[in-house]
């Protein structure tokens, strides 16, 4: 459904949806009789969460929701906490973004694809814990801007990371399970925190080795955390340094042999 498809049509009260609708824009209904006689929280379409209604601290996504529209709760302030349903398989791109009062995630285990800029800018959020879920993607700027963000633990199941995902964050340290298999550029750009990567043995694309991200034959350095001090020795077997690899890093000096 379009955006304002239905605008201020104040005499719509009740919509049939098929459950295999695929899309609402979030202003699809804005002014019309259906959202005036909906409850302050979640406004909901068959199987989509497309916006929100009233200023509502803690947001509890309902059962049969798989998908938040892409801009659902853009720019609200109010909220506080959210709890996804456990049938949400999609976050839409920059759907909480800038909700800066948002200190807590609680995630369900069907979780599959948290889209671009999805939580951008929400400066207030401490931690997020996908480690239950089957989260697959971690889109560009997913948690970019979350400037309190220290914790945040991946799904087993995590095979890519956007560029500038986790960008000008406070993580200290992020482990990569197996099947991690794309890193963007840039995800941990200004991520000063950041002291270590941890990679699981089973991973075959890449490795770490004292905290810095190689790739699996370890000849390819990637990422060096940014909070890593003192003096770095290059390894020997390294013939590519990554782009920006080292940028904002707090080492004092680095040994290239």
């Amino acid at each position: 459904i379009p955006s304002r498809c239905f605008a201020n049509c104040t005499a719509l009260t009740e919509i049939d949806v098929h459950k295999n609708i695929k899309g609402v824009a979030n202003d699809a209904l804005v002014g019309s009789g259906y959202e005036k006689n909906q409850a302050n929280g979640p406004l909901c379409l068959g199987r989509i969460l497309y916006s929100y209604k009233g200023n509502v601290k803690d947001i509890v996504v309902p059962e049969g929701i798989s998908i938040i529209e892409a801009g659902a709760f853009l720019g609200n302030t109010s909220i506080e906490k959210l709890t996804l349903g456990y049938d949400v398989e999609e976050i839409g791109d920059y759907a909480f973004q800038n909700c800066t009062s948002l200190t807590t995630i609680v995630v369900n285990d069907a979780m599959g694809i948290v889209g671009d800029g999805t939580f951008k800018g929400c400066t207030a959020l401490k931690a997020a814990d996908f480690s239950n879920s089957t989260l697959a993607y971690i889109g560009y700027e997913a948690f970019s801007g979350c400037t309190a963000l220290a914790d945040v633990k991946l799904s087993e199941t995590t095979s890519e990371i956007g560029d500038y995902a986790f960008a000008n964050t406070k993580i200290e340290t992020i482990e990569f399970g197996k099947n991690i298999n794309s890193v963007g550029a840039n995800s941990f750009l200004n991520a000063s925190k950041l002291k270590s990567f941890v990679v699981v043995d089973k991973n075959k694309t890449y490795s770490a080795v004292d905290g810095v991200l190689y790739n699996k034959d370890g000849n390819e350095l990637v990422v060096f955390p940014a909070a890593k001090t003192g003096t770095f020795n290059l390894p020997k077997d390294v013939w590519k340094i990554c782009d920006k690899a080292f940028y904002g890093s707090a080492i004092s000096s680095v040994k290239l042999d």
